[in-house]
């Protein structure tokens, strides 16, 4: 069995660069198809979506591992590093989502499936949550 963190980046970022940005946090390794690394811990998928936020971000390990870093913390270094907005689930609230900006801060937002993506629900305000 596994786990994982799943994001939604607003821009697409460039895949080396971000396993590159994602083994200074993950220090057991990162890989993925394109980007094997031999010994390690950590898998990343990618998923391109061409509505709302277009690229998806999914990190697995497996289950008797442990994430070197809180999931939000994460996203957060990637927001910023990238200048982008990402979107996290929010486990602890149903149909709740986490907004990072890119200067780090975050806000709970309401999401919408798309066909091909997902983005803010436009009906609902994002609430800055300190």
């Amino acid at each position: 069995m596994s786990s994982s963190l799943q994001f939604f980046v607003e821009q697409r970022l460039d895949e080396d660069k971000l396993i590159n940005h994602l083994n200074l946090y993950l220090s057991r390794g990162v890989e993925s198809i394109d980007f094997p690394l031999s010994d390690a811990d950590f898998f990343l998928q990618v998923q391109d979506y061409s509505d709302g936020f277009c690229m998806g971000l999914n990190i697995s390990w497996r289950d008797d591992q442990e994430l070197d870093i809180d999931g939000f913390e994460l996203a957060k270094s990637i927001a910023r590093e990238f200048t982008s907005n990402i979107l996290v689930e929010n486990i602890d609230e149903e149909n709740g989502w986490w907004l990072i900006d890119s200067a780090g801060n975050r806000f709970v937002v309401r999401v919408e499936e798309l066909e091909d993506g997902i983005t803010m629900d436009s009906k609902f305000d994002k609430v800055k949550f300190n």
